[in-house]
């Protein structure tokens, strides 16, 4: 549902993208070995999705999809991002039918979600996500930040809260070269401090999200933003 908006550019608008419904959101699924015309669309209600988790096809030939799904994107604003929710959704779609259904798994505002990389199209149990009380034109205001570990299998959550000043960038986990269990590793990614106007590097155990970091490593400016991260061993 977002599309390029003549009325907009040649208004002189900067970013000129609106958030159209009267656009259908699809899923489409093109198998490995496919091409073009191999792809599956399947039709959902409007929304976006900046983030997918992870997904993997189950027994039946149903396919589990993991989201941060926003209800709308670039409705009011000019700047940027403005949805007012981005819950942790599954959806689960049928390739025969082309239907898709939605649950959320979590009606907490976040974004940036990671996982154990390891287990990329396979059923998993854990995924990372941040909250941040970021102010963007018209977009929302969350009540806290906060760093979330989310346990999939059980249906609980970890929240490591931040102060009012702390904002959290994108947590990436990075898996124990022996790890025996799925959160085996470490989770490090950005916290900025709007007080100082500095940013820490924080590495946390990703057993132990809630113990006190690994590591913390002060940079003196503050990094922009939004900025993702990737790890590769050497």
């Amino acid at each position: 549902p977002v599309t390029f908006s003549m009325k907009s550019a040649l208004s002189g608008d900067a970013f000129p993208y609106r958030w159209n419904p009267q656009h259908q959101s699809r899923v489409g699924l093109l198998s490995r070995e496919g091409t073009n015309n191999d792809v599956i669309w399947c039709p959902i209600d409007p929304c976006y999705v900046f983030h997918t988790i992870n997904g993997y096809e189950q027994g039946d030939g149903s396919i589990v999809l993991d989201v941060c799904c926003h209800d709308t994107m670039f409705s009011k604003s000019v700047q940027g991002p403005d949805s007012q929710t981005s819950f942790l959704e599954r959806w689960k779609i049928q390739p025969k039918t082309r239907n898709v259904s939605r649950s959320i798994l979590d009606p907490t505002s976040q974004e940036f979600p990671r996982y154990n990389e390891s287990y990329t199209g396979k059923p998993y149990r854990y995924a990372y996500t941040i909250s941040a009380s970021l102010e963007n034109g018209d977009g929302p205001k969350e009540s806290r930040n906060c760093i979330i570990k989310h346990d999939l299998e059980n249906n609980s959550r970890l929240v490591r809260e931040l102060q009012s000043y702390q904002y959290p960038g994108e947590f990436v986990f990075v898996p124990t070269k022996d790890g025996k269990h799925e959160d085996d590793g470490w989770l490090m990614g950005f916290v900025i401090d709007s007080k100082s106007e500095t940013t820490d590097f924080v590495i946390f155990a990703g057993q132990a999200l809630l113990q006190e970091p690994v590591a913390s490593v002060r940079i003196p400016h503050i990094i922009p933003y939004g900025f993702h991260g990737n790890w590769c061993p050497n």
